[in-house]
């Protein structure tokens, strides 16, 4: 259904990432500069909730995030990951920076 075809009160209240002109918050680089170029602010927002949405789980998206998880992985600094659509694979996530540990 296009946008127009909704109620008003509907398309007042719809959030639209793309009309966004900067994130309030600072961002972490994606380590692709195509997608920063893309993201408001230029990268991954770091206060609020980020999900990737793809034809098929589990194909390439720990290769997507790996660049900041690099950033975000500093000792004694746990990760959480939250249904992940597979079982993480720990070489490829040491690989990325992070511990066993975290």
């Amino acid at each position: 259904m296009p946008l127009a075809n909704l109620p008003t009160r509907i398309q007042s209240a719809l959030w639209r990432a793309a009309e966004l002109p900067c994130m309030p918050y600072p961002t972490i680089p994606t380590g692709y500069s195509g997608l920063d170029a893309a993201l408001p602010g230029g990268g991954w927002p770091t206060h609020s909730l980020t999900e990737l949405l793809s034809p098929q789980t589990a194909v390439l998206e720990w290769r997507l995030l790996g660049p900041a998880w690099k950033h975000l992985a500093r000792p004694g600094r746990p990760l959480v990951l939250i249904a992940p659509p597979q079982c993480p694979h720990l070489p490829g996530l040491q690989h990325a920076g992070i511990t066993t540990d975290q």
